[in-house]
């Protein structure tokens, strides 16, 4: 059921948590305020568009305006994070600016950004933002963290993958920000790094839309089922204090689409954890607590390094809830119906949700507590709650099914729980990102004239109303300036607030109150028309500015190839080595990625292959992921590498990118690989003024935004014809939890095994040394649109030969297949045709 998390606490009330900030979701407007009640530091949300959980409530930019201003006001003042952290297709780049823009109006404190172009785009446009690299960057080793404090990032969320060690590593190394998760749910893949629902389902877990495929059932061939990818929940518990330890900055709760009763159940826990204020009793009833509202079994992920088998769930998925029993009987009622006799561990009462786990079924059975009764000197009684260590009856729905003895109940619901985490809702609009106002008054015999001034997003807003009237002598000029100055102190539905008001009365008139709010309300609507006239005029500007900066970047003089060139990647030496020296002297260059064979192997392969082609076309790749494999240790291999004169490489992440870089002296030409993801121009031209040569388009776009990319950058892009991209980059080892048994990194079987989803997709699961690499059954392939891509702009086509395991005798045929448009074997388009969402 999950390890319980708080075994070894022990409160240290010498330190506390102030000094570290608890980050909590906020997937609506009223998990936000139960985040901030319940003293989380800071909260994170996202708009309608453009984040990565797009099924979650989100917010429009009004509400988010309200909750910075509301967080803003609380003391100690609280920070609001806003989620920017999906891949943006090209076409985007203008609603992008815009959402930037009118994030940065809110007042939000940072932004959270995945895509480079993202984040290259609101440098220009709103630099006074602060950017925080997500999590689905999948940065994981110190040089990443570097890397991306040289791109402007100044705070890291970490991979979710690292242990204590290296997270204390890392950030003791750092002067940049380091954010780590320490609650929540977790993809069986590197964030980032999943492709599953994107080219198998048509929904790119990249943008925010995952179809959750690691949720589904998968068989093997000989007929075992399970929920084999099906992560258990992320429980750091007390864990969270070696982490404040190591020098953390942020402790981070995921749930953006958890409700706000959870979030602020969540939200307690870790506030009580850091502050040393939560003894075993009190933690063991907060999680208990927590387990009824949401809850998978708990685990620690890596945090210590443990077994790598324990982090699934392959049994059951979904909500549990908390353990309260076993089914002893199932007797008949007072009413005929069945009725689930066991012994609560907690107090139950009418209207909570009991789920029963069955074995073989997937999912707990659940039912709601409608007819209740207790055991009270031999005779069964209507109750409303039950005590826990008393016998207890619930009915069950009359169509539940076979109920065994033994079973465990778990409470999935609970009504003392919903009520146990109060907090208000301010009214709405009481909260708004306000600006600073001053303002005139004259008052003469004919009317008043009222005059406003403010300094809004770097531009001077003014305006002027003017209200006839008559007016006589005052009896008391006071009472007039008096009335004016409560008329103008009023908050109005505007953004802007009056701080600063003179009243010029020479004649000394009397002004009735109605005229001075009139007054004011009419110069408020033209201030905020004002505004909004601004507002999209500098949208505009930044819109322009952007696509203007893009079109000048891509029309240097780059020479685009007269020829299509054509590269080859392999992970095996073998595979080139099979192949005819006819066949190789047809590849521009090839690529060797590292991560499969051992480097002797590799690099032996590679100087053949040079003698052959010219060693000015061999290239070396770096993997995605460089630690969490044993035995490999990819920093050393690429000095030593880089020491014998390989200076040709390809870098599929911001660690090693930065590796190459501290490891040379200069003189490297790097391409940049998947997934440092190109799926729009502001990334390629982030990349490419960075230094890269060239970048890789991503294997989940489409044909439509290919042509938007290659019709600017085709001269420096990559596009890929004939890959198995990786559906799952995992450190969990599935040939574990399918056998329920690890013999080592050293034993790991170099086949795949074929597993189905109970969708119909077939898969294959590669072993990588106590990892997992999943691809699809069947390759992705444009090989049939190489004609439609050249004429798109395409001059770089590239057959990567990796993850998948082939025969050396394949290689050579899918080479000449894919070069000639005539792919060898069963194959799908992924988005091409059918889109990106």
């Amino acid at each position: 059921m999950g390890e319980r998390v708080l075994t070894s606490f022990k409160p240290d009330l010498s330190r506390r948590g102030e000094n570290i900030e608890l980050l909590a979701p906020a997937g609506n407007r009223e998990a936000a305020f139960s985040a901030c009640h319940n003293v989380a530091y800071a909260v994170y949300l996202g708009l309608k568009k453009f984040s990565a959980r797009a099924e979650a409530d989100n917010f429009a930019i009004e509400g988010v305006g309200e909750v910075a201003a509301f967080a803003h006001s609380l003391a100690p003042r609280r920070k609001v994070y806003a989620a920017v952290n999906t891949v943006i297709r090209d076409a985007e780049i203008p609603d992008l600016c815009d959402a930037i823009m009118e994030l940065a109006e809110t007042g939000v404190d940072a932004l959270i950004v995945q895509d480079l172009g993202a984040a290259r785009i609101a440098g220009r446009i709103a630099p006074g933002l602060r950017l925080h690299a997500s999590t689905q960057a999948a940065i994981h080793t110190a040089a990443g963290v570097r890397r991306a404090a040289a791109l402007g990032f100044s705070r890291v969320t970490l991979a979710r993958e690292l242990s204590i060690e290296e997270i204390r590593s890392i950030a003791r190394g750092c002067e940049t920000e380091i954010e780590v998760f320490i609650h929540g749910a977790l993809c069986f893949s590197y964030s980032g790094l999943c492709l599953f629902s994107s080219l198998f389902r048509g929904r790119s877990g990249n943008r925010g839309r995952c179809a959750y495929p690691c949720r589904d059932s998968f068989q093997t061939e000989d007929g075992r089922s399970g929920f084999f990818f099906s992560m258990k929940d992320l429980g750091a518990g007390a864990l969270a204090r070696d982490l404040m330890d190591a020098g953390v900055a942020s402790l981070k709760i995921e749930g953006r689409m958890k409700s706000p009763l959870y979030v602020a159940a969540v939200t307690d826990y870790y506030r009580r954890i850091l502050d040393g204020k939560l003894s075993l009793e009190e933690a063991a009833e907060i999680e208990a607590r927590i387990k009824t509202i949401f809850s998978r079994p708990w685990t620690r992920l890596y945090l210590h390094l443990s077994s790598r088998t324990d982090v699934v769930d392959p049994e059951a998925v979904g909500h549990r809830g908390v353990m309260i029993g076993r089914v002893e009987s199932v007797r008949r009622s007072a009413s005929g119906r069945d009725a689930v006799v066991f012994t609560p561990t907690r107090p139950l009462e009418r209207h909570d949700g009991l789920q029963i786990e069955l074995q073989g079924r997937g999912k707990p059975y659940g039912f709601a507590v409608e007819n209740l009764t207790a055991l009270s000197r031999g005779r069964w009684i209507p109750v409303f709650q039950v005590q826990a260590g008393h016998s207890a009856a619930v009915e069950l729905p009359e169509d539940h099914p076979r109920i065994p003895i033994g079973a465990p109940v778990h409470c999935s619901s609970s009504q003392a729980v919903k009520s146990a985490y109060p907090f208000r809702t301010p009214r709405a609009g009481t909260y708004k990102a306000r600006c600073p106002a001053s303002a005139v008054v004259d008052v003469n015999p004919d009317g008043l004239a009222a005059a406003a001034r403010a300094e809004w997003g770097g531009m001077e807003i003014r305006s002027r109303v003017s209200i006839g009237g008559t007016f006589d002598a005052a009896k008391d000029v006071g009472k007039t300036v008096e009335a004016a100055r409560r008329a103008f102190s009023e908050i109005s539905s505007t953004r802007f607030e009056i701080r600063s008001l003179a009243v010029r009365n020479p004649m000394g008139l009397f002004v009735p109150a109605s005229l001075m709010k009139q007054a004011r309300r009419e110069l408020m609507a033209r201030m905020e028309d004002e505004a909004l006239r601004c507002a999209d005029a500098r949208k505009a500007q930044a819109r322009m500015r952007i696509q203007q900066e893009l079109a000048q970047h891509f029309a240097g003089d780059r020479h685009a190839a007269d020829c299509p060139d054509w590269s080859l990647l392999v992970d095996r030496a073998e595979y080139v080595g099979a192949m005819p020296e006819s066949d190789l002297s047809q590849a521009s260059e090839v690529i060797f990625r590292l991560g499969c064979d051992r480097l002797g192997d590799l690099e032996r392969e590679a100087r053949r292959v040079g003698n052959i082609i010219g060693r000015d076309r061999v290239r070396f790749s770096l993997p995605p992921v460089l630690r969490g494999m044993p035995g490999r240790d990819f920093r050393r291999e690429i000095r030593t590498l880089l020491d014998r004169g390989w200076r040709r490489w390809q870098a599929a992440s911001l660690d090693g990118w930065n590796e190459l870089l501290d490891g040379s002296a200069g003189g490297v030409d790097i391409w940049a690989d998947w997934p440092l993801h190109v799926l729009n121009r502001a990334s390629a031209a982030c990349l490419l003024e960075s230094g890269f040569g060239r970048v890789t388009l991503s294997p989940e776009d489409s044909k439509d935004n290919m042509a938007r990319i290659l019709r600017q950058c085709g001269d420096a892009a990559v596009v890929v014809v004939y890959q198995d991209p990786p559906l799952f980059i995992s450190d969990a080892c599935v040939e574990a939890v399918i056998s329920g048994r690890c013999e080592g990194p050293d034993e790991c079987s170099d086949s795949g095994r074929r597993l189905t989803s109970a969708s119909g997709e077939d898969a294959l699961a590669y072993p990588r040394r106590c990892g997992t690499v999943v691809v699809g059954a069947r390759p992705l392939c444009l090989a049939g649109r190489v004609r439609e891509l050249e004429r798109m702009g395409a001059r770089h086509f590239r057959v990567d030969l990796a993850w998948r395991r082939y025969s050396p005798e394949d290689v050579a045929g899918i080479w000449r297949g894919c070069r000639t448009g005539r792919p060898p074997m069963k194959f799908h388009e992924g988005n091409y045709n059918r889109g990106l969402l």
